[in-house]
């Protein structure tokens, strides 16, 4: 791979991201997030600037660093469940298998939509209430509306009854806001198209997620999370020196 090393950089890539203790040991393997159409990393420093008092110039004579913060962002285009789970600081995910459920309470209302448990439902029985005439059922969301028709279930009388149904197994589902705060490590398998593919690779060594910022769940636009974290010091790796030049933060490799 013989690449010139200087050119113009337009890159695109794969970002990784495994889950790590805090300082510690990586706990996971590196898991592709799927198409992501912006990863950035944005330093940002305060400073104590001093201005002397000797020549009546008032001249700036020190720009002193006090402190140095490095953001990353991304906006992950694929939908799939482990990144829900790491936008909603969220819990569950496993995908459920097909069953039978029998004896879910519910109550129904006249006019109005009861969701039942888990959607893909077929051969819904309901105690007290006629298929047709007092509800329909949306089989592929699972949910049972009932029209203002219905006599079983007259208006300003709900019905507290009982559901038996089976359901097809599906994705499962995320429960938002269960878990608390955690640590990754990040790796872009970047490639520079306006160097014929050159392969570049960033490594983050330890960072946070925060919560996506906006969920656009009906929205003109695809829907994308966007992620911002902030990147943390490694203490694991000794401070830099010049018998040991790691970086505790992040690591540039060019072909």
């Amino acid at each position: 791979m013989a690449f010139t090393d200087s050119s113009y950089g337009l890159f695109q890539g794969k970002l990784y991201l495994a889950e790590r203790n805090f300082n510690g040991a990586q706990t996971t393997g590196f898991e592709h997030l799927g198409d992501v159409d912006m990863f950035t990393i944005d330093p940002g420093q305060k400073f104590e600037d001093i201005e002397e008092s000797m020549t009546g110039g008032g001249y700036q004579s020190a720009h002193i660093p006090v402190s140095t913060s490095l953001k990353m962002k991304c906006r992950a285009l694929d939908i799939k469940m482990s990144n829900w789970l790491r936008a909603t600081w969220g819990g569950g995910g496993a995908a459920m298998a097909g069953a039978s459920v029998s004896g879910e309470p519910i109550v129904l209302y006249n006019g109005c939509m009861t969701p039942l448990a888990h959607p893909g439902v077929s051969g819904l029985s309901l105690a007290g209430a006629t298929e047709g005439t007092d509800y329909v059922l949306d089989a592929v969301n699972g949910s049972i509306s009932v029209p203002l028709t219905s006599s079983a279930i007259p208006n300003g009388t709900p019905l507290a009854t009982t559901a038996a149904y089976n359901y097809a197994g599906y994705r499962g589902k995320i429960e938002a806001f269960t878990v608390g705060q955690k640590f990754y490590m990040a790796r872009f398998e970047g490639r520079n198209a306006a160097q014929g593919n050159q392969p570049v690779i960033f490594t983050l060594r330890q960072m946070t997620l925060d919560l996506s910022k906006v969920f656009n769940l009906i929205e003109k636009k695809r829907f994308g999370f966007d992620m911002e974290g902030a990147l943390l010091q490694d203490t694991t790796i000794p401070i830099p020196s010049d018998a040991n030049d790691l970086s505790q933060f992040w690591s540039l490799v060019k072909a």
